[in-house]
């Protein structure tokens, strides 16, 4: 928490959930700006229930969500950014390994929506699963969606070659290789 000179604060939480294993599964941090009545020094401050008359001027929430596979690996990683007006950005990011544990695929989709999806965060201390994971819904009210494909080919445990896909909001395209030699 930072109080300024004109009694106007801002306060930055962050509650992060670990798998069993001890992965971090989820991250949400909270930043809030307000107007006035900062809290006590000796209350543990807490974004649901901020001080009785603290006039809240802004708020964005930032949600990370990683899934792993049996081996470890990081299958999916998801972003959301929610501002005050509950407007979301949302960055999906899924990876494919092959039998080696090499990557070979990474897929990202971002997407800007204007009404929030219809998805429930999972609460502070629920590991992510792959079936509560934000996964974008079948009734998609984005503004823009663009997907990035980077594909990965090895040669003996070398990478060798990357091709980028670019796909836009349009279904308008580009693609660029990448050689490399050794």
């Amino acid at each position: 928490i930072h109080i300024n000179d004109d009694n106007s604060w801002t306060a930055a939480t962050t509650e992060n959930t670990y798998d069993a294993l001890g992965k971090l599964t989820q991250r949400i941090s909270i930043n809030q700006e307000f107007s006035n009545n900062p809290p006590d020094a000796t209350v543990v401050y807490n974004p649901n229930a901020p001080p009785a008359g603290a006039a809240l001027t802004a708020a964005t929430k930032n949600i990370n969500q990683y899934l792993y596979d049996a081996s470890g690996r990081q299958v999916k990683t998801v972003t959301i950014r929610i501002d005050e007006a509950n407007n979301w950005t949302t960055i999906v990011i899924e990876n494919t390994y092959d039998s080696n544990g090499k990557l070979t695929q990474r897929s990202t989709v971002n997407q800007e929506w204007t009404t929030a999806p219809s998805y429930a965060i999972p609460a502070q201390g629920v590991a992510i699963t792959g079936g509560n994971i934000f996964t974008p819904p079948a009734d998609d009210t984005t503004i823009t969606t663009t997907k990035d494909i980077n594909q990965y080919v090895y040669d003996s445990d070398k990478q060798i070659k990357s091709v980028t896909i670019h796909i836009n909001d349009d279904n308008s395209w580009t693609a660029a290789t990448t050689e490399n030699t050794y």
